[in-house]
């Protein structure tokens, strides 16, 4: 009977060890330490970072600039990681095939679940897109209207928080189109309202266009670290808190943002 139960308990700590295995494929315990020994900072882009300054890309290089600077502060080389997809990203991350996701991720307890997350690298806020005819004076005469987000964007949560807050339905519809793309589709009158972070936003309306009706607070983005580099998280951060006080961050972010 002993030897049963024995059995039964070691089967059992299998079927755990063997769980956290598939949730947690490879996650690797590369920090800091191992990183400035290896001498490489691998860091994951979107697709559009790479090269991106010659490209002038307003929207992303922002960020590609900043991990240079961090790694060049830090005395390593930086090596870029293409990845659009966010789940992508995350599975690099915790193999240890880049050490941070530099994007602008806003920041959701259910993505700190999975990650450590620096101080805020940026802010950004959500806007109302329509064709200036159709502006809204204020969020609540949203109520009843038919507005698009992209598919797991945060402004779907930020819709879903105002139909409770003016107590009445908004319906959202998620889309699997680019903001660029769901931009025109508001441009050519195939759709009134989009909703989609300021920055965005600015970059592809124009003069039709109106992107000024805020939807909820500014949200603070950050980049992402494994949960196993809390050293890594802790020496960007002061890094930011340093180089948020100097000349060339100021200069760095009029470039691209003003």
């Amino acid at each position: 009977m002993k030897l049963f139960k024995r059995t039964r308990l070691s089967l059992a700590l299998f079927c755990v060890a063997l769980s956290v295995f598939l949730l947690f494929p490879n996650e690797t315990a590369r920090d800091w330490e191992q990183i400035k020994t290896d001498g490489t900072l691998y860091v994951a882009v979107s697709p559009n970072d790479i090269d991106c300054c010659t490209q002038n890309d307003t929207l992303t290089c922002f960020h590609q600039e900043l991990a240079k600077a961090f790694a060049e502060a830090e005395g390593v080389a930086v090596s870029f990681v293409t990845e659009e997809d966010m789940d992508e990203s995350l599975k690099k991350l915790r193999r240890g095939r880049c050490d941070i996701i530099a994007q602008s991720i806003a920041v959701t307890a259910e993505k700190k679940e999975n990650m450590l997350f620096s101080e805020p690298v940026l802010f950004n806020k959500q806007v109302v897109v329509v064709r200036k005819e159709h502006c809204p004076n204020d969020v609540t005469e949203l109520a009843r209207k038919t507005v698009y987000a992209c598919n797991g964007s945060p402004a779907v949560i930020r819709l879903e928080n105002l139909s409770e807050d003016i107590g009445d339905s908004i319906f959202i519809v998620e889309s699997d189109l680019g903001e660029e793309e769901l931009i025109e589709k508001v441009r050519s009158e195939e759709i009134d309202y989009f909703v989609c972070d300021s920055r965005t936003a600015n970059l592809y309306a124009d003069s039709l266009l109106s992107c000024e009706t805020v939807v909820g607070f500014s949200q603070s983005e950050s980049w992402a670290f494994r949960k196993k580099s809390p050293h890594l998280k802790e020496l960007f951060d002061h890094f930011m808190h340093t180089f948020k006080t100097t000349h060339e961050y100021q200069d760095l972010y009029n470039k691209y943002y003003k």
